[in-house]
């Protein structure tokens, strides 16, 4: 079977200029409605999944999601740019954005994001993964630190943080060399097999080693704009 591969990382839900729902009702009852620039972010958000569900009915695949942490967010920073600090609100704002890939998908994997986002030990990433129904690890976990696996036939490696990133343009792609050569040096010192595909995120900036290594390694893009922070 053809197998899809579908990943999105740094959602960011219950951020001003974030992904978002089209309406939500907080808490205490107040209606919340995305502003117009997360209207547009909504709206790719669509279209993200929206091609995704053509090319699984095109080719019959089967659709594997991959979500490198921190789809929801109550961020330790001190900002006025979320909507709210209840937990229970940013976890059911995020399962709601999430329909689509819950409805889609055969499988579904999670990994934690930065604490300072997602809380101690990842517990807003690990609310979403068992509300979306995340296959769970080894001891019983629906989100994790890191993935390691077979998907589609290809040996994945995926977790949030890269360790290397870039700060111009120009130097795109730098840091996806680096990092690439990086997870190989690691896997040959402990004696295993590279894998064929590192995926990371954390930068919200996206970058590409392509196939200039045996390992292709892809920090992924944000599904938030920039921040006051």
């Amino acid at each position: 079977m053809t197998t899809l591969l579908v990943v999105a990382g740094d959602l960011h839900v219950n951020g001003t200029v974030a992904l978002s729902p089209d309406k939500y009702t907080l808490d205490d009852g107040q209606m919340f409605y995305p502003s117009k620039p997360q209207k547009w972010i909504n709206r790719k958000w669509a279209e993200f999944w929206q091609h995704a569900e053509q090319v699984k009915e095109q080719h019959g695949a089967e659709i594997v999601t991959l979500i490198t942490g921190e789809a929801a967010d109550i961020n330790k920073h001190p900002s006025s740019q979320y909507i709210t600090n209840h937990s229970g609100d940013a976890v059911g704002m995020a399962v709601k954005v999430l329909e689509p890939a819950k409805r889609l998908s055969d499988r579904i994997y999670v990994v934690r994001g930065s604490e300072a986002h997602v809380g101690l030990s990842g517990s807003l990433d690990e609310a979403v993964a068992r509300a979306i129904g995340a296959v769970p690890d080894a001891n019983g976990r629906y989100s994790r630190f890191a993935f390691r696996g077979v998907i589609g036939g290809l040996k994945v490696d995926a977790q949030h943080h890269p360790g290397t990133s870039y700060g111009r343009p120009w130097t795109r792609g730098a840091d996806a060399n680096r990092l690439a050569q990086i997870v190989i040096d690691q896997y040959v010192r402990g004696k295993q097999l590279p894998p064929d595909l590192v995926i990371r995120g954390h930068a919200h900036r996206p970058s590409d080693s392509y196939d200039n290594h045996v390992t292709r390694a892809i920090t992924l893009p944000s599904w938030k704009l920039t921040d006051s922070y």
